[in-house]
């Protein structure tokens, strides 16, 4: 179980910000979901600040999971603070294309590092990421390795970064 948020000195907690915010929304849909990395999760998010991650790794995740957290971090991208700088949803097997769909469709496009690591992903799920991947103009780290991508669709995942753009993607 791994869950890590990380705060900055810049402290403007959920609590301090009133319950109405959209980081309140996520810490409930983590909490519905009721799987222990996501309560972890959720539990941190309460003293977050200005810049967080948001990992889920290795939580038993399904594609009704993936929609729950695409909602609500749907509100905190449309906010635009807190900032999610690194999101991981590796080693959930059950989320499937559709779930990484509205999942990547609900990330910011300021985004830093997003990992994807042995979910199990196929080609279909692959354009899903390089699409999100070139619309991303902050991406500095991309972990997808260990799913069931051809090597066509390495090679296009490893393209879908812009020229001048200074990231590492691991696949």
């Amino acid at each position: 179980m791994q869950a890590t948020i990380i705060a900055s000195p810049f402290d403007l907690s959920a609590a301090n910000l009133g319950a109405s915010m959209p980081i309140t929304h996520l810490e409930n849909a983590l909490r519905a979901i009721n799987k222990p990395v996501c309560d972890l999760a959720a539990i941190e998010l309460g003293s977050t600040s200005k810049v967080f991650n948001l990992h889920l790794r290795n939580a038993g995740l399904n594609a009704s999971d993936a929609e729950k957290i695409a909602s609500a971090l749907s509100s905190v991208t449309l906010q635009g603070e807190p900032h999610l700088y690194s999101f991981s949803v590796s080693y959930n097997e059950n989320i499937d294309e559709q779930g990484l769909r509205l999942l990547l469709n609900a990330l910011p496009k300021n985004l830093v590092e997003l990992g994807l690591v042995g979910c199990g992903f196929s080609d279909q799920a692959g354009a899903h990421i390089t699409s999100y991947m070139s619309s991303a103009s902050d991406l500095r780290l991309v972990c997808v390795e260990n799913n069931l991508f051809s090597s066509q669709m390495k090679l296009q995942i490893m393209q879908a970064i812009k020229v001048d753009q200074k990231c590492t993607v691991v696949v």
